[in-house]
């Protein structure tokens, strides 16, 4: 094996608050840049009378750029739309407070997901050239991070109730 935590495409999860999923959403492969996983250490340091100094680790902000920069047809960027539409209800609608949207980075490394929140402050949508002939669309690009600190480990669930997703209602 040459990678870690998968090399498949994307699934997005919508749930409500009984984790009943209310949309998923499948998106291509990424394009040339990929999907970049970051994470950000916390931390707590400090420094006792006697000058030693300590460190202790709290877990790691995780983000999460998934790059269709270069390339998106009509129906990657609508499912893109769709997203952004979710992002703005959850935050927007008392009657949906409490939705969650949970990012699988890779399909095929089903035990890694993460509960996340939309970075998507800013989204570009150019038209490539071509006029009636045009192949789709450049410069769409997710952001997510998730909503709770991580670690590094690739997660192996043994319990159902670590893994809500097993039981759940699809509407």
């Amino acid at each position: 094996m040459s990678y870690l935590n998968g090399i498949s495409y994307s699934k997005i999860l919508i749930t409500d608050t009984n984790y009943v999923i209310r949309d998923t959403i499948f998106l291509p492969l990424t394009g040339e840049m990929g999907l970049e996983e970051r994470s950000i250490e916390r931390f707590t340091e400090y420094e006792s009378l006697s000058f030693v100094k300590k460190k202790k680790t709290k877990g790691w902000d995780m983000h999460f750029t998934l790059d269709f920069s270069h390339y998106a047809n009509a129906t990657t960027a609508l499912k893109i739309m769709a997203l952004l539409n979710w992002e703005y209800a959850i935050s927007n609608t008392a009657e949906m407070y409490g939705y969650r949207i949970f990012l699988f980075p890779r399909v095929d490394m089903a035990s890694r997901y993460f509960e996340v929140i939309g970075n998507n402050k800013e989204m570009i949508m150019k038209v490539l050239k071509g006029g009636l002939n045009c192949a789709g669309h450049s410069g769409l690009v997710l952001k997510y991070q998730t909503k709770y600190l991580s670690n590094w480990i690739t997660r192996a669930f043994e319990t159902e109730s670590m893994f809500p997703f097993d039981e759940i209602i699809t509407v």
